[in-house]
């Protein structure tokens, strides 16, 4: 069972259960996001099926904001500021795999929490 399926067998923490064409997602407050990414920091430094996790995002689900997060995280080293400039948004709590592509490529490498394999001991 993945960690996205675990959410619905303890009836639905979160307020909405969303999929786009890459992930599902969960929507929620930036508190809820902030205790969820807080739970999980242990998720830092493990391999996953995609990469290494480097560092757990509070991000906003809206497609246009989330681009804007996207571009921001690209251009700017203090990455924890930014997730704040979206704190009157749904959120979801995501992370960021293999962050030297970043700094090397400009290659964003992301994936939503609840997209994680359960092995890795995600917290909900």
């Amino acid at each position: 069972m993945k960690s996205f399926d675990l959410i619905l067998a303890f009836g639905g923490l979160f307020s909405e259960k969303c999929q786009d064409k890459y992930f599902n997602y969960y929507i929620m407050k930036f508190k809820e996001a902030v205790e969820l990414a807080s739970k999980n920091e242990h998720l830092i430094g493990k391999k996953s099926d995609v990469g290494i996790i480097d560092q757990i995002v509070i991000y906003p689900t809206d497609s246009v904001l989330y681009e804007e997060f996207k571009k921001q995280f690209l251009m700017n080293d203090d990455h924890q500021s930014i997730d704040g400039n979206f704190k009157d948004h749904d959120v979801s709590v995501g992370v960021i795999l293999n962050k030297f592509m970043i700094e090397e490529n400009a290659v964003f490498c992301f994936s939503d929490i609840f997209n994680l394999e359960d092995s890795l001991g995600i917290i909900c």
